[in-house]
């Protein structure tokens, strides 16, 4: 089963790279491997097929076959609200690919409400920093029951806080998270419509979320940064 592995991942990196060469810069190589603080085994065709250390051996495939300027990515949904999740997947299932320096980062997918504890993002954040490793937030959303004005409130607060966090614990040493990415555009299209996540109305109007993002940005101090040339 190790090769038909092998042979997913490399014919997968090798369709990507010939068909759009130099366009994608970093590889989801494991996706949602933990859950409860363990390995997720249930609707898990690789655990079932591979064993229990099939994160390691899709790293080790993909570091064989991936292009040399590529970074390679494990990405979770579970450490959002549970960073012993995060420190289970660094600790006992990330840990031979750390070793061996074929992982680069760790994805925080960042599927928040409008009540959750952001530290908790920051915690997992600053374990993975410790492990030598980059991180990001992958799929950034925070929900709100209800799109009236307190909620909206709430809501750019939520925002504005997160921001806030990350770029605070990169300036401090604390983190070394290189993007953040919100999880779509506009509300309607959104996988949790209905909780009104984004930025942007299902008219693409800008919601106070949006300028509470804005607000993070101009209120951090952020060093200044050469032109490129």
């Amino acid at each position: 089963m190790l090769l038909r592995m092998e042979n997913f991942i490399k014919e997968t990196l090798f369709a990507i790279n010939n068909r759009w060469p130099g366009l994608v810069y970093a590889i989801d190589v494991a996706n949602e491997a933990v859950e409860n603080g363990g390995l997720r085994t249930n609707n898990n065709n690789w655990y079932t097929t591979v064993g229990e250390d099939f994160v390691y051996w899709a790293f080790k495939f993909a570091s064989e076959y991936k292009d040399e300027e590529q970074k390679l990515y494990y990405n979770d949904f579970s450490f959002d609200y549970q960073p012993n999740n995060c420190k289970f997947a660094l600790e006992k299932v990330l840990n031979k690919a750390i070793d061996e320096k074929i992982i680069d980062g760790v994805g925080i997918q960042g599927h928040l409400d409008s009540n959750a504890n952001l530290n908790n993002v920051m915690t997992d954040a600053k374990m993975i920093f410790e492990k030598g490793l980059e991180c990001q937030i992958t799929e950034l959303d925070i929900t709100i029951n209800g799109n009236n004005d307190a909620n909206l409130t709430q809501q750019k607060n939520a925002y504005k806080n997160m921001v806030k966090l990350i770029l605070e614990g990169n300036l401090k040493g604390e983190t070394n998270i290189t993007a953040l990415v919100v999880w779509g555009i506009n509300d309607n299209a959104s996988w949790k419509s209905s909780q009104y996540p984004l930025l942007y109305t299902s008219n693409y109007g800008k919601k106070p979320a949006y300028y509470g993002f804005l607000e993070a940005i101009n209120e951090v101090e952020l060093p200044e940064v050469e032109p490129a040339e």
